[in-house]
């Protein structure tokens, strides 16, 4: 973004999808139906164009595949570093492949952006593995841990179209961002906005309800790549076609960078770097005429950049590529000095937003702040303010502040591309501008504060003459080193590294965990009887600890006893019998339990207790079984106060039923 006045800048973000198969019905391998894969639609692998995106893949490392020039055209050098190195060996292959089709495409030599590559390329090691060298040969779902390949509305499921190549090591979606990243410049006429369909094309056949596919002749995997309204062959959005003429006539950009590249090799590398900035300054302008709804296309490129039209001009993406591109193609007399593209958002006193810049690694080791676009004349940052600086505060988390005049500052953040695509290291900043001598910190004074959640630390310390401030904040990580227990107290270790000064190191700090405290779970261990208390058992969940306490018995015996009397047999019935309880001890109970078995200990199913009034002598008992012998007894009864008050139990009496 420039800061003259505020504009949106349009930075888009790259993303994969395939193109499906043609429609299928499921049939049984002795009737297979024709497929066409090849189909003219496509899901396509493609970029959100809206003015709050900062491009996704910010590591724009424009760079080019090493390659032998072609037509007498200018070719650019190999980069240093290239995301190629990160692929998987299939991976590479298929990389290289595009690599080269591209590089044609992108001087002039190829009419349609469709290369096409056989599919047993991709799946040779599958082919070999089962012996289906010759035609025809099938792809069988199991193999590949799918259950089939197409869904019940007739197209072929997400997970089928990556598992084809995910199960040879192959990640399309790698391969595209590494070819993005590796070779913005010949992707000039790419519009990402759309993005890539890899369809298949070839007849094949469907078997064994869709787990089966049968090709009966060499299948391809085309890679489909729209191109740029720019340099489309009709003028229009979404077409494969080329316009040789333009590509011809944009592929001499690269005349003019090699040709600035050589006028200034002979100088050292701060030098270099600056003719660069003041060059890339004076070719173009910022487009101020950008809108969120113009098709991505020349503004964003470094082909404006480079192509000694004043009229043509870019968006701070161009100024970024343009001053990649150039450090990409020169040899540094460091070999140290490398150049990154980084997006995020920067803000000034009174205005900010969206924004790519770089960040050049020098040879002391650092790594400095250069922003092209806000470089440029009439900028707040001009001439070069904002160029190969130190930040005067910040980190990686928080962001760094870059003082350019007076107390007014610049502040850069990092997006969450950035800091998924580089590492820490990468992004730190130097704490002091390069080519100033460092200032000697004093250690003694090193502070480290913490936040009060502990999520960050910042540590200080002063300048040996007492004048400056160092600080840096970092996350901190946090570990349970002894926890807690039930009684006593864990401790929670915090940690933290620093980066911009290596005297802030590494620091640590410990907190007490409070003990947890018993976490109590009770049940019945022991019920309570009339004659003995239970236990109730209290468990802890944390620590297994056991308590225990006893549970009141169910009933106080402390009544008169009744004398029990001998009892009357009938059919099927019983009368039991029992002395008058005495007029006194008719006032201390309530009523009279009588009890009955069929186990002289009362200890069958069938016990049953009868109560009465106080005053009755005698209970008929019926429904007893036939022939089986009884026991009886009895006893007297009272509650008072919601507690049961009973008698001992009388001795039982036998009796046999009619």
């Amino acid at each position: 973004m420039i800061f003259r006045r505020a504009l949106s800048i349009l930075i888009s973000a790259v993303l994969i999808a395939v193109m499906p198969l043609a429609a299928f019905a499921d049939e049984t391998q002795d009737s297979l139906e024709e497929l066409e894969l090849a189909t003219p639609q496509a899901d396509y692998l493609a970029e959100d164009f809206e003015a709050s995106d900062d491009d996704l893949l910010m590591q724009f490392i424009d760079k080019q595949v090493a390659s032998q020039p072609s037509g007498g055209k200018t070719m650019l050098r190999a980069r240093k570093t290239n995301r190629r190195s990160t692929l998987s060996e299939n991976s590479k292959m298929v990389y290289d492949f595009l690599a080269a089709e591209i590089t044609e495409a992108s001087l002039g030599n190829r009419e349609e952006a469709i290369f096409s590559l056989p599919l047993d390329t991709y799946l040779g090691s599958y082919i070999r593995a089962t012996g289906k060298e010759k035609y025809p040969w099938k792809l069988v779902a199991a193999d590949f841990g799918l259950t089939g390949f197409y869904t019940s509305d007739r197209r072929m499921t997400g997970e089928a179209k990556y598992k084809l190549f995910d199960e040879q090591g192959i990640d399309v979606a790698a391969i595209l961002n590494a070819l993005i990243l590796d070779m913005p410049y010949n992707l000039y006429w790419y519009d990402k906005t759309i993005g890539m369909a890899f369809p298949l094309n070839s007849t094949a056949f469907l078997g064994e309800g869709a787990r089966e596919i049968y090709f009966s002749e060499q299948p391809c995997v085309s890679f489909e790549f729209i191109v740029s309204r720019d340099y489309s062959a009709d003028g229009t959005r979404g077409t494969y076609a080329l316009d040789t003429a333009k590509t011809s006539s944009a592929s001499e950009c690269a005349d003019t960078v090699a040709s600035i590249v050589s006028q200034y090799a002979n100088l050292d590398d701060l030098a270099k770097l600056t003719a660069y900035k003041d060059r890339i300054c004076a070719l173009t302008d910022y487009d101020y005429s950008a809108s969120t709804t113009d098709p991505y296309g020349d503004i964003w490129q470094l082909i404006y950049v480079f192509d000694d039209k004043p009229e043509t001009k870019v968006v701070c993406e161009g100024y970024s590529k343009a001053f990649q591109y150039l450090c990409d193609k020169s040899d540094f007399q460091s070999d140290l000095v490398e150049c990154h593209r980084i997006t995020g958002e920067v803000t000034f006193p009174r205005s900010g937003g969206g924004h790519m810049w770089n960040i050049v690694h020098m040879d002391d080791g650092r790594n400095y702040l250069c922003d092209i676009t806000n470089s440029d004349s009439g900028t707040v940052g001009a001439p070069d303010k904002l160029f190969l600086k130190g930040a005067t505060s910040g980190s990686v988390n928080t962001g760094y502040s870059f003082r350019y005049s007076g107390s007014n500052s610049a502040h850069y953040d990092y997006d969450a591309d950035a800091t998924d695509m580089y590492s820490r290291e990468e992004l730190t900043l130097s704490g002091v501008n390069y080519g100033v001598s460092d200032t000697i910190w004093d250690d003694s004074t090193i502070e480290y504060n913490w936040s009060s959640d502990m999520s960050t630390v910042t540590a200080t310390c002063k300048s040996m003459d007492g004048t400056l401030t160092n600080s840096e904040t970092a996350d901190a990580v946090s570990e349970i080193t002894t926890p807690a227990t039930c009684t006593t107290n864990g401790i929670q270790t915090f940690k933290a590294d620093f980066y911009t000064y290596d005297g802030f190191g590494h620091v640590e700090h410990s907190v007490d965990i409070p003990a947890t405290g018993h976490s109590w779970t009770s049940a019945v261990t022991a019920q309570p009887t009339e004659y003995a208390a239970g236990t109730l058992t209290y468990t802890c969940m944390r620590c297994g600890l056991a308590q225990h306490t006893s549970i009141d018995q169910t009933a106080i015996v402390d009544l008169p006893a009744v004398k029990i009397s001998k009892p009357k047999a009938g059919q099927k019935y019983l009368t039991a019998k029992w002395k008058k309880v005495s007029k006194k001890n008719q006032k201390i109970i309530n009523k009279i339990q009588i009890q009955y078995s069929l186990s002289s200990d009362f200890s069958s199913a069938d016990t049953a207790i009868k109560t009465v009034k106080k005053t009755k002598t005698s209970l008929k008992i019926k429904k007893l079984k036939s022939k089986k012998y009884y026991y009886v007894r009895v006893r007297s009864y009272k509650v008072e106060g919601g507690i049961v008050h009973v008698s001992n139990w009388s001795k039982a009496k036998k009796i046999k039923i009619k």
